[in-house]
């Protein structure tokens, strides 16, 4: 699931895919391989989303992952902060790094200003797909999306990730759904579908393709922020 070679690994999809649940899982499963140098999450969502990457800072101290956010007075404003030392990581090479970016073509404008760096280190760009969404449900909307964040970014899509879900609604059936419309459109494109994500607790469906099975760290968030009540955000949690 964790392709060999690479070094930066970037998230983006549209609102709700879950792209921060799984650039979270994924900088734990990176830096539990071990290797050389640390594993950086890089907080690049500029958008006013209701999870991001900075939201983990005190359960990720306590793990081989360094998140890379706006310093402490700025964590929860929702201003267009990129933490100032991201362009050294980035270069530095010394690293692997997670970035998890905004999920339309205003929040994918931030990686152009790394392009230069990013040339330079092998990288993979994945873009998470969950038709369980609003605005994407269709395959037109998704390339349409898909178009503006690699127009806006100056990089190329290397990847779909299926996330189809309904947080604890979710089936076998709406993630095999998810599959079938996430290969149609890796397949359109000519990227491969790199991976399918589930609950760590849901039974594994028959699928094809590897499957990354995820810790749902922001829903537990987002109950904690509201005094352990549970509360629906469109049908579809993060």
């Amino acid at each position: 699931m964790i392709p060999e070679g690479f070094s930066v690994f970037i998230f983006t999809g549209g609102l709700g895919s879950g792209k921060t649940e799984i650039a979270a899982n994924f900088s734990l499963k990176l830096a539990g391989r071990g290797g050389n140098g640390p594993v950086h999450l890089v907080d690049l969502d500029i958008v006013k989303p209701y999870f991001r990457s900075r939201h983990l800072a005190a359960e990720l101290e306590a793990t081989a992952v360094k998140l890379v956010a706006p310093p402490a007075p700025y964590l929860h404003a929702d201003l267009p902060l990129v933490p100032p030392e991201v362009r050294a990581i980035l270069a530095s090479g010394t690293s692997k790094v997670v970035l998890d970016v905004g999920g339309d073509d205003v929040g994918a404008r931030v990686l152009g200003c790394f392009q230069d760096e990013l040339s330079r280190r092998a990288h993979r760009l994945y873009y998470v797909v969950n038709i369980s969404r609003p605005l994407a449900k269709e395959r037109a909307e998704i390339l349409s999306m898909m178009r503006d964040i690699e127009g806006s970014s100056g990089l190329r899509i290397t990847g779909i990730v299926n996330n189809t879900h309904l947080m604890g609604e979710t089936t076998p059936e709406i993630v095999l759904e998810g599959a079938r419309t996430a290969r149609a459109l890796a397949a359109e494109i000519g990227v491969p579908l790199a991976f399918h994500c589930i609950k760590e607790d849901m039974v594994e469906p028959p699928l094809e393709e590897p499957v990354f099975k995820l810790r749902l760290y922001f829903h537990q968030y987002f109950e904690s922020r509201q005094g352990g009540k549970r509360y629906a955000i469109n049908r579809g949690g993060c």
